[in-house]
């Protein structure tokens, strides 16, 4: 961003002219940011096409925050909401912090978690065991199962396993998906290792999915004001 996210008395400007100062400062061509903002970004047909059941689509003010400053690096912040001032105070937070300095983020973990579950275990004591022993076996599938990801230096980590009675277990795989959300990957590692999992435990195969528990990646944010 070649001019920063302190843009003074923007919400007194008309909204054309909102859009050209954001245009210019975030480096994207007005159309572009024309075409996202003046019709939500999505039609009906679009819309059909992405869930069941649709009638339409359901808009929301698309805004700003200024003053933003993280890691020393400035940024424009879209916010969508629906209630007045928000967005304001968010701005006027994110001034009082710039003055300290701006937000510091740094990354704690980038791991999502690839469950795979099994149902009907006969002995789910020794199944665990078994299962465990097999954790560097389980891992080395996983990792065969996306070359792309390792290439980039991320892949399986470690392997969980987890009894939820019933004679039920879930074995977790997390895994380190850098910059990607992951949702593909881990689903092919859960894929992957499925069978063996199933033939290791003797129960049945069941989910073998993402889990949107994303307890493993986590991102801690700090910031200083200053006291009047």
């Amino acid at each position: 961003m070649s001019q920063g996210s302190r843009i003074p008395g923007f919400y007194k400007l008309p909204l054309d002219e909102r859009r050209r100062r954001v245009a210019e400062r975030a480096g994207v061509k007005l159309q572009r940011i024309l075409d996202v903002v003046g019709r939500g970004g999505l039609d009906p047909d679009t819309a059909d096409k992405i869930v069941e059941n649709v009638l339409g689509v359901y808009s929301l003010p698309f805004g700003i925050a200024l003053n933003v400053q993280v890691n020393g690096h400035d940024r424009l912040t879209p916010m969508v909401v629906e209630e007045p001032s928000v967005i304001a105070a968010a701005s006027n937070a994110a001034r009082m912090v710039r003055a300290g300095g701006g937000f510091c983020a740094e990354m704690i973990e980038e791991l999502m978690t690839s469950q795979v579950q099994v149902f009907d275990v006969p002995e789910p004591g020794a199944a665990i065991g078994r299962l465990e022993a097999a954790s560097a076996e389980l891992l080395e599938m996983g990792t065969r199962a996306v070359p792309g990801l390792v290439a980039r230096g991320g892949g399986p980590r470690a392997i969980e396993v987890r009894d939820l009675g019933q004679r039920c277990l879930v074995v977790h795989v997390l895994v380190d998906c850098r910059d990607a959300m992951g949702a593909n990957l881990v689903n092919t590692i859960a894929e992957t290792i499925g069978p063996r999992v199933q033939e290791l435990s003797g129960g049945q195969l069941g989910l073998r999915i993402l889990s949107n528990l994303s307890d493993h990646r986590r991102v801690r944010t700090t910031c200083r004001v200053h006291a009047r």
